[in-house]
C-alpha cells in the first residue's frame, strides 16, 4: 500500500467547544441531503437500476488501526488479520473501496489505502505496521469523518450517488493523546451520521468496549470486545469480516436492508473465543 500522511484536521486546529469545520457553510447544508439519499439507498434493490450502481457496488469500508505503543508483540496477527479481511472482500461480488488509516501520537492519522477497490490493495506489511507512542483515538475518529465528509461532498458535485458508508475502529487501549477533539465532538459527530445511515463498528481489547463504544456514540450492537493476543486480534477481525460480508450481501439481496445498529447480528466470534479461553 502507497503511504500518505495526513496529520490535522481539514481547517485547522479545532476548539473543543466548536463545529467540526467540515461541517459549516455549504458542507452543511448538504446533511439533509445525504440523509435523504441514504434514506434512498435502503430502497434500493439489486441489480442495476436505470444505469446506476446498486448499493453493493457502493459499499465504501473505512478502517482505522491502533498503531500505539500498546500493540506491541501483536503487529503479525494485525496484519494477517487485515489482510485477511481484505482478501475475504476481495472475494465477494460487486465493488467496494477501502480506506486503511493508522494512528499514534507521533502521526494521529497516517492514510495506507485511500479509497483502493478491495480487489488492488496491496497487502499490509510488518514494516508498515509499527506500534509506537501514545492514542490519540478522538482526533483519529475526528479526522476521518472529516475526511469522509470531503469524500462525500466530492460525490455529490459530481453527480455520483452516495455510498454505504461502514467504519471500523480497532484499538487495544483507551484515549490518551488527543489535542483537537472531545468526548462530546465524537459523540456528536457519530450521531448525526448514523442518522444519514453510517454503520459505526468499535472494537477494543484491555477496557470495557460497550462503555467506551457508548461514550463516542457506537450502538452496542455494533460493539465487541476482544482478546489482546494472537488468537483474540484474529477473531476480531475474522468476526468483523463475516458481519461485513452479510452486510454488502443484504445490499445485493432484493427487499433486505442491512440494520445500521446491529452489525454482528448477535454473533460476536471474538467474545465467544474470549470466553471459551477463560474457562
Amino acid at each position: 500500500m502507497g503511504s500518505t500522511s495526513t496529520s490535522g484536521n481539514t481547517n485547522g486546529k479545532l476548539e473543543r467547544s466548536d463545529t467540526a469545520p467540515w461541517e459549516r457553510g455549504e458542507q452543511a447544508t448538504g446533511s439533509a441531503s445525504d440523509a435523504q439519499q441514504a434514506k434512498n439507498t435502503k430502497k434500493a434493490k439489486g441489480g442495476k437500476q436505470g444505469g446506476k450502481a446498486s448499493p453493493s457496488d457502493r459499499s465504501k469500508v473505512w478502517m482505522l488501526l491502533d498503531r500505539s505503543g500498546s500493540m506491541s508483540g501483536l503487529e503479525i496477527a494485525v496484519v494477517h488479520g487485515v489482510n485477511g479481511f481484505i482478501a475475504e472482500q476481495a472475494a465477494l461480488p460487486g465493488k467496494c473501496k477501502i480506506t486503511l488509516v493508522q494512528f499514534d501520537s507521533g502521526d494521529p492519522f497516517e492514510v495506507l489505502a485511500d479509497a483502493v477497490p478491495v480487489n488492488k490493495a496491496c497487502p499490509l506489511s510488518v514494516e508498515q505496521y509499527r506500534p509506537r507512542a501514545a492514542t490519540p483515538l478522538l482526533d483519529a475518529i475526528g479526522s476521518l469523518i472529516g475526511r469522509a465528509d470531503e469524500r462525500a461532498k466530492r460525490r455529490r458535485k459530481a453527480g455520483k450517488e452516495s455510498e454505504d458508508q461502514t467504519v471500523v475502529i480497532v484499538t487495544d487501549g483507551l484515549e490518551n493523546a488527543s489535542t483537537d477533539f472531545a468526548w462530546a465532538d465524537i459523540h456528536r459527530l457519530i450521531s448525526s451520521r448514523r442518522e444519514q445511515g453510517w454503520a459505526f463498528v468499535f472494537m477494543g481489547a484491555n477496557q470495557d468496549s460497550y462503555f467506551e463504544g457508548a461514550r463516542l456514540g457506537v450502538e452496542a450492537g455494533n460493539v465487541q470486545n476482544y482478546e489482546a493476543s494472537d488468537e483474540g486480534v484474529g477473531e476480531a477481525f475474522a468476526s468483523v469480516s463475516r458481519a461485513y460480508s452479510e452486510r454488502r450481501t443484504m445490499h445485493s439481496t432484493v427487499g433486505l436492508t442491512p440494520d445500521n445498529d446491529d452489525f454482528f447480528g448477535g454473533v460476536r466470534e471474538a467474545e465467544d473465543g474470549m470466553r471459551r479461553r477463560s474457562q
